[in-house]
């Protein structure tokens, strides 16, 4: 059973004060199958207003007692993710002092699809494996290794979980209470939230979600930003770990593929409001194409476990232009014109 290993958990006391209705709703802490301690409160509908309320009520900030060297290596950890990457310090803080330390040993599971939501994770060390009903034949889809993180859409939109996630090898894990994670991170991303809904609504791909829907995708988006010339995906890439889909929000890019001659071949150039990335993703192959910036580009990357979760009402179309419509590679050496109309791929060879 994994279990918390850290000796000298405490809690700050004297900071801040639960507010008088919270502390009369307050339900003691129980432990769930993770061995993890939570105390369970009703699931709200909506993820702005639990945001707003945790704005407006008093709460007890969590702290875990660390050494210099473990809040380094959470440090390190969270550093390079995009989740963390825009906390003010303070917030990032009360992050790092939050966050418990968890082992679990190989083939113990960490969450389980369709359980509610109540930790983040980040990896610290070891790997865990990825697993979704009716997936894969049973098999992993995919592998998380160091510095990898996984249960933050299920604490974004107080949905069930949308995946199982096992211990591939022992694992240690630093783990983040949900009240903590919406309370900093969430509401921290209120503003950038704002901005991308009024972008991804303009899309015509989106136009097929709700409201609400794109409010979540809004919450899910990676701001990534890309040199001249600098590659975003590569042919032949097969590390599904971290695949992503593209929406380019500044800048433009150009699809090659290589042929078997070696040869380059200029297969299309896409601009503001183009996508790419998904045919990998819905049929589960390698990138069949090499995407480069053409000039500065700037994108909103989806991850590929937010992909699943969050583009089911696009999947359809996404499948479509995934099986159909892609430029043969013959066509576009032979075209003296070489313009191409499609505004996605990864564009693949005709075998």
């Amino acid at each position: 059973m994994g279990s918390f290993i850290s000796k000298n958990s405490s809690r700050e006391s004297g900071t801040e004060k639960l507010s008088k209705a919270e502390e009369n709703n307050k339900i003691s802490p129980t432990k769930n199958s993770n061995g993890l301690k939570n105390s369970h409160r009703k699931r709200r509908s909506s993820v702005s207003a639990e945001v707003d309320k945790v704005k407006n009520d008093f709460y007890e900030r969590k702290f875990v007692q660390k050494s210099e060297s473990v809040i380094r290596q959470i440090n390190d950890s969270i550093q390079s993710n995009f989740l963390f990457n825009s906390l003010p310090r303070e917030h990032l803080k009360e992050v790092v002092d939050a966050m418990e330390e968890a082992i679990f040993q190989a083939g113990e599971t960490i969450i389980s699809e369709g359980d509610d939501g109540l930790h983040f994770y980040i990896i610290a060390e070891g790997e865990c494996e990825v697993y979704i009903r009716g997936q894969n034949d049973g098999n992993a889809l995919r592998t998380l290794h160091k510095c990898g993180t996984f249960g933050e859409l299920a604490l974004m939109y107080n949905a069930p979980r949308s995946a199982t996630i096992k211990a591939k090898t022992e694992v240690k894990l630093w783990v983040l209470d949900r009240d903590t994670f919406r309370r900093t991170i969430l509401h921290n991303g209120q503003e950038r939230r704002r901005k991308y809904e009024q972008f991804l609504k303009g899309l015509e791909l989106l136009k097929v979600l709700s409201d609400e829907e794109v409010s979540r995708l809004a919450d899910a988006v990676e701001p990534l930003h890309f040199e001249p010339q600098q590659v975003v995906v590569e042919q032949g890439d097969n590390d599904r770990d971290f695949f992503k889909f593209y929406i380019i929000e500044e800048g433009e890019a150009e699809v090659f593929i290589c042929t078997e001659s070696d040869e380059h071949v200029l297969m299309n150039t896409l601009s503001e409001g183009d996508f790419f990335g998904e045919r990998a993703l819905v049929q589960m192959t390698p990138r069949t194409a090499t995407v480069k910036a053409k000039k500065y580009l700037k994108c909103a990357g989806l991850s590929i476990a937010a992909f699943e979760r969050l583009m089911g009402p696009c999947l359809q179309l996404l499948h479509e232009r995934a099986t159909s419509g892609y430029f043969n590679v013959e066509d576009v050496q032979n075209s003296s014109s070489r313009e191409a109309t499609l505004m996605c791929c990864d564009f693949n060879r005709d075998e």
